[in-house]
């Protein structure tokens, strides 16, 4: 009996029909991947548990509303409303500090207005009444700033003798409090806002908060569940080794032969050029991305859950297409002082920093997004795993290619080529299996994410382990499509040039 069966005997004496329902070549691949954010909450969230996105209420609950975590999902869903995202609530660093700053009212107004105060790019109007004194105005900062729930600060008025300083603190502990910014009029260069006459402020940044969260637990929340993209909101060296070691290559990796789960992890980081550079310079991850900005009043945590929303969309629908010029909706652009040139924007892509451009309009979107790999293990210049859309193609096409493999052989034999088996068989041979991979190849050049297929088949090698008879070694190559990045031109232009006069000799000039 040639036909394989699963289910039915083969000394079945029963008369008449049977059959056995065998989905085993009916799905089809869905790159249906989820989302994953990390980041501290103040709510009912329990502390290294996985939870779901849900209602924004429910979510609201669950992270405490102004928190971290809260921010980042409210800037996640404003950039991808759609797809599936879970969240990790990290406990604060135990032994950290929460970073404090002040807002002290050097002179009081003599002309009624409104102060507008931004705090993590967050805009507070603060109506000021004509011959409102220091303590006046302190005053009422620190009630606007108590009064709006989503801002990551709280507010006190200092009480000493004269009660015109207003004392800022992070509702969390830990390094990330540092980069809160504190600020007015940020749209002041476009003359919609300035300071009531004679009001004046002395802004002293957030600063003195330290300590860093331990992830280990948090990962371990995580087993072997596949998130395709990863935000989170530190960038300190211990962090972000601590996630290349968890999505790395190694036997453990999520990027390694025995896990096989993928995904992109995703950070921002405040900086100038020099410091950003310098952070760039010894990361070497390829399973990782920073956005280095400088002068946003958009926190660091906030930009990293818009670019991590913006970029899952858009690989989720095509990983091979490039994602320069998407929007990234929510993040407050730097003013124009303190805007990167091109000339260190490109530097910064070979420091292993993402970089966007900034709108006339004082919105943000993508220039170029690069993972953090530099250098090969040799410590030569190297940019196989430069690009975040060679990894992405690479996982939707390995995760396609192992459906389609284990669908097509889930409980076959093996045998030569040229082995005489009669068909409905459930065995294959080297050559039945490289078949596959082609037509699979030709799917996946079909959709746009790889490209000269012969070529590719001359390079992949099927064979039987020589001491192994059992198993099926495989020499893969795809070539995947490239992303068109530069259209460069040069203009061979003329101040004049001579008709086409057919074989009439003319001089050129």
């Amino acid at each position: 009996m040639p036909v394989s069966f699963n289910h039915i005997p083969d000394n079945l004496r029963l008369r008449l029909y049977w059959a056995e329902m065998d989905p085993s070549k009916a799905g089809t691949f869905v790159n249906n991947r989820r989302i994953l954010i990390l980041g501290h909450g103040t709510g009912a969230a329990n502390d290294n548990a996985l939870y779901r996105f849900g209602s924004a209420a429910s979510v609201r609950t669950l992270t405490g509303r102004g928190s971290m975590l809260d921010r980042m999902i409210v800037k996640l869903r404003g950039a991808n409303g759609f797809d599936d995202a879970w969240f990790i609530d990290v406990p604060e660093p135990t032994a950290g500090v929460k970073a404090t700053g002040s807002i002290e009212v050097t002179a009081g107004a003599s002309v009624a207005g409104t102060l507008f105060l931004y705090i993590g790019g967050q805009r507070l109007q603060i109506g000021i009444v004509a011959g409102d004194d220091e303590t006046d105005v302190a005053t009422k900062i620190a009630a606007a700033i108590n009064a709006a729930p989503d801002l990551p600060v709280t507010a006190v008025v200092v009480d000493d003798e004269d009660d015109d300083t207003v004392a800022l603190t992070c509702r969390w502990k830990g390094v990330t409090g540092n980069d809160i910014d504190i600020r007015v009029n940020y749209l002041g260069a476009l003359g919609t806002e300035t300071l009531p006459t004679s009001l004046a402020l002395s802004i002293t940044p957030m600063a003195g908060g330290t300590g860093v969260p331990d992830l280990e637990d948090a990962f371990a929340a995580l087993g072997d569940q596949d998130f395709e993209t990863i935000v989170h909101a530190w960038t300190d060296s211990g962090a972000l080794n601590a996630f290349d070691t968890e999505w790395g290559h190694g036997d453990d990796g999520r990027w390694g032969w025995q896990r096989m789960l993928y995904g992109h992890v995703w950070s921002a980081r405040n900086g100038t050029f020099g410091e950003l550079s310098s952070f760039g310079d010894v990361r070497n991850g390829g399973e990782q991305s920073t956005w280095g900005l400088y002068g946003s009043p958009t926190p660091p945590w906030e930009r990293a859950a818009v670019l991590g929303g913006v970029v899952h969309r858009a690989l989720m629908e095509d990983p091979a297409r490039p994602l320069g010029t998407l929007p990234l909706p929510g993040v407050l652009a730097p003013v124009e002082a303190d805007r990167f040139t091109k000339a260190e924007k490109n530097a910064l892509l070979f420091d292993g920093i993402t970089v966007a451009d900034e709108n006339p309009d004082g919105s943000m979107q993508i220039q170029q997004v690069i993972t953090h790999y530099q250098r090969n293990p040799y410590g030569l210049d190297d940019n196989a795993l430069l690009k975040v859309n060679t990894k992405a193609t690479y996982a939707y096409v390995m995760r396609s290619q192992r459906l389609r493999i284990v669908q097509r052989f889930p409980r076959h034999k093996i045998a030569n080529d040229g082995t005489r088996f009669g068909p409905g068989q459930a065995i294959t041979t080297p050559s039945g299996i490289k078949g596959e991979i082609y037509a699979h190849y030709r799917e996946m050049e079909w959709i746009g994410l790889l490209e000269n297929a012969e070529q590719a088949m001359r390079n992949t090698i099927v064979e039987r382990d020589v001491d192994n008879p059992d198993r099926v070694n495989v020499l893969y190559a795809p070539d995947f499509v490239n992303q068109l990045d530069v259209f460069a031109v040069i203009s061979q232009f003329r101040l004049q040039y001579a008709p086409d006069l057919g074989q009439q000799s003319v001089p050129v000039i």
